[in-house]
């Protein structure tokens, strides 16, 4: 258990009899006292000294005139302390797991916290390589940025002229004929975007493994109807 550099607790039983300890310092001690026979035991041997110690520095005049009640006996005294100091502790350690509980709590609904402790790493600024197209007799338009990284190619992409129910896809097809999923998303019933009502296109970031390079054309596919649009990249 620790204790601070000073306070060793098997040689303060006689300080903390005396109640010279100071706040930590007496805090400490009853941490140990609880799981200390040995302490308890020289506890209780001590118990009567402070009173014994009021009666001599009062002096002969104040023991006769107004005799000091006795303690209770060091046995039962004793054990009384450990109660409290056993309550004590109990109640200290519930406030400390709930202070950690709520810092967690504030860890898991704070995305500052988690920002401090995975900063993002900065990365050297890269051009967008844009690729658009439009089917005019569906009315729907797309715009797909593509930035090369390390892992891959990170994709972000505007699409307007779509109306819900539909349940989106966007797929990336590489020059080999491989298949990756994008993104996907839902158009609710009654919303729409880039249409009369809500001129704002739908914008959304996505990611493949596939180096930039070797992407042939993205495809917007549906799955409750016919695709929407494909976007030639190469």
């Amino acid at each position: 258990m620790f204790s601070p550099p000073h306070f060793d607790p098997h040689y303060d039983v006689a300080a903390y009899a005396l109640g010279v300890l100071d706040p930590a310092e007496s805090e400490a001690f009853e941490a140990h006292l609880v799981e200390c026979m040995e302490c308890q035991a020289e506890l209780v041997e001590l118990h009567e000294v402070p009173a014994a110690l009021d009666l001599i520095k009062g002096g002969p005049a104040v023991a006769a005139a107004a005799p000091q009640p006795r303690r209770a006996g060091g046995e039962a005294a004793v054990a009384s302390l450990l109660d409290r100091v056993a309550a004590r502790r109990r109640r200290r350690t519930r406030g400390l797991w709930l202070a950690v509980a709520a810092a967690v709590t504030v860890t898991a609904l704070t995305p500052v916290v988690v920002q401090q402790l995975w900063p993002e790493r900065p990365e050297q600024e890269v051009a967008a390589q844009t690729f658009r197209a439009a089917s005019p007799e569906k009315n729907v338009q797309a715009s797909i940025a593509l930035v090369q990284k390390d892992w891959g190619t990170e994709v972000s992409f505007e699409l307007t002229g779509v109306k819900g129910p539909l349940h989106c896809t966007l797929v990336a097809v590489s020059t080999s004929g491989e298949t990756e999923t994008v993104a996907s998303w839902k158009v609710k019933e009654g919303q729409g975007f880039g249409v009369p009502g809500n001129e704002e296109p739908l914008r959304i970031k996505g990611a493949t493994s596939f180096d930039k390079g070797s992407i042939k054309r993205f495809e917007f596919r549906t799955n409750n109807g016919p695709d929407l649009l494909d976007v030639p990249a190469g």
